[in-house]
């Protein structure tokens, strides 16, 4: 299995402070069948220069490197927070390693300004936008359609793996055609593990496949296929 989204590289943001934390993150993605990680640890355009995110980065890799397991294969990449400047910066460099794909984080209560603009910049520089759990966001709880408008655009949407267990609109989300992967956003071993195989357990097997091959092909930058998207509807309060 492919985990798009975590936070595993010690040291540089929420996520673990030092290699043995980080060895245990690993150990746990192992023993769940996960093989192929994206480390994708925070970066804020607008609080640090790109050069010094990406030394500091490097630096934390090496770290990892020196404690990982065998039988896995790391990609760094980062979680982008959302800013239009991204398309004045060399989106390239924000990308996981190998791909075009750049895993970018929406401000969490209000849907930004020039969002679509974003999207369909980056879209025309070759570039996949993949959108960090998009079931925490209040607008697209409020309108899930959003989505289907967001992958009109060229995104690609990823929904966390642990609200398949305990978040019935994201289930749905899932159901529509909303969501084209699963991620584990892991920050640490107690307080958010990793846990893409328990989400994944809790779908149908034919969708927990369709997923699970959406990430491997991400992850080899390579584009998924498209599938029908429903675009729901809310009646007498409940989403259809």
């Amino acid at each position: 299995m492919t985990d798009l989204h975590t936070h595993i590289l010690p040291g540089m943001d929420d996520g673990p402070k030092d290699p043995e934390t980080a060895r245990q993150l690993l150990d746990m993605q192992l023993r769940q069948g996960v093989t192929r990680i994206a480390l994708t640890s925070h970066y804020h355009p607008e609080m640090e220069a790109l050069d010094a995110f990406l030394d500091r980065r490097e630096g934390a890799f090496e770290v990892l490197l020196k404690v990982c397991p065998p039988g896995l294969t790391l990609k760094k990449g980062c979680e982008v927070y959302f800013t239009p400047a991204i398309l004045q910066m060399d989106a390239a460099k924000l990308c996981l390693d190998g791909t075009a794909v750049l895993l970018l984080e929406l401000p969490v209560l209000q849907k930004p300004a020039f969002l679509a603009e974003v999207l369909t910049g980056l879209a025309r520089r070759g570039i996949t936008v993949l959108i960090a759990h998009a079931e925490r966001y209040q607008y697209v709880r409020r309108d899930p359609g959003i989505l289907a408008r967001w992958k009109e655009l060229g995104a690609v949407i990823q929904l966390s793996s642990g609200a398949m267990t305990d978040d019935p609109l994201a289930r749905k989300m899932v159901k529509w055609g909303l969501a084209d992967v699963l991620a584990s956003d892991a920050h640490s071993p107690r307080y958010r593990p990793p846990d893409l195989k328990k989400g994944l357990s809790a779908l149908d097997a034919e969708t927990a496949r369709m997923l699970e091959c959406n990430a491997d092909l991400l992850f080899s930058n390579r584009q998924i296929p498209k599938r029908p998207v429903h675009v729901p509807k809310k009646v007498l309060g409940f989403w259809l």
